[in-house]
């Protein structure tokens, strides 16, 4: 994947704006964190979230939110339209 880069401590993911970030062990660590603790899963539900699971999926998962927002403001009423 081109979006994709090796890195000594985990992944660097660059997604669609530019913006890069690392995917590691503390980030998929604080993710299952965050969804046991606000989102109300059970430690048994985040287990297999790894650094390894989130960087292949993560690039899918952007592109269905991207398309859900690109959808939600296609539908928007346009302002100079509902006059």
């Amino acid at each position: 994947m081109k979006n994709l880069q090796g890195h000594e401590d985990g992944f660097i993911y660059i997604n669609w704006r530019g913006k890069s970030f690392t995917i590691d062990e503390r980030y998929a660590e604080g993710l299952r964190n965050y969804l046991v603790e606000e989102a109300g899963c059970t430690p048994q539900e985040v287990s297999d979230i790894t650094s390894e699971k989130l960087i292949r999926d993560v690039p899918a998962i952007e592109s269905i939110r991207r398309l859900v927002q690109l959808e939600e403001m296609w539908e928007m009423p346009d302002a100079k339209t509902d006059r």
